[in-house]
């Protein structure tokens, strides 16, 4: 698992400079949608659920937007 970080970020470095500045706008995009959604299930099951819940649902929710950084190389 090591080995392979260390093969995609060498990977990385290579890359030019428009390409990074792409990637950089879309893991801008892919945080924002999680944001929005974690804002969405934050409004829409506040008096539904108890709070402790709504606010696991929420971190649930956002680290999606995380996730697809990750996932999105």
């Amino acid at each position: 698992m090591a080995r392979r970080a260390e093969c995609i970020g060498v990977r990385k470095t290579e890359l030019p400079a428009s390409n990074m500045f792409a990637l950089a706008l879309l893991a801008g995009a892919f945080i924002a949608l999680g944001a929005v959604f974690a804002t969405t299930v934050a409004a829409g099951t506040s008096d539904a659920m108890p709070y402790g819940v709504v606010k696991l649902l929420v971190g649930l929710v956002f680290s999606l937007g995380l996730i697809l950084v990750i996932v999105g190389e």
